[in-house]
């Protein structure tokens, strides 16, 4: 069995062992608005439209094989970080993009923005 064959395996047994009040199950309708619209529009926007987590929505999108592993930003997430690092703490940002705060700081570091300090 390859990795991906045992990652979904674990994936589905994980949540079929969840008590039914900590998981929702997922309907033939969601699963189709997200192979449709996963990657053409943001996570973000299926999650609201679903009703669902950012995370939920990802981790769906791996099982069905539509999302990679390692996620791109994209032009709007970078944006976000541009006009939000002065204002919001990482934790905050980092739940706003369904992302990790480690994941955030990398990418903040790498894309060179500083937190301006303000003189009071």
């Amino acid at each position: 069995m390859s990795n991906k064959e045992q990652n979904l395996a674990s994936m589905e047994m994980t949540e079929k062992n969840r008590p039914e009040k900590l998981w929702k199950g997922w309907t033939d309708e969601e699963l189709d608005f997200i192979e449709k619209n996963y990657g053409k529009i943001s996570t973000l926007e299926i999650a609201n439209h679903l009703g669902r987590s950012i995370s939920g929505i990802y981790r769906r999108a791996l099982y069905l094989g539509l999302a990679k592993t390692k996620r791109e930003y994209s032009s709007e997430d970078i944006l976000f970080l541009r006009n939000n690092r002065n204002t919001m703490k990482i934790e905050t940002i980092a739940k706003r993009l369904g992302r990790s705060k480690v994941s955030i700081r990398q990418k903040v570091r790498k894309l060179g923005i500083k937190k301006q300090k303000i003189n009071k």
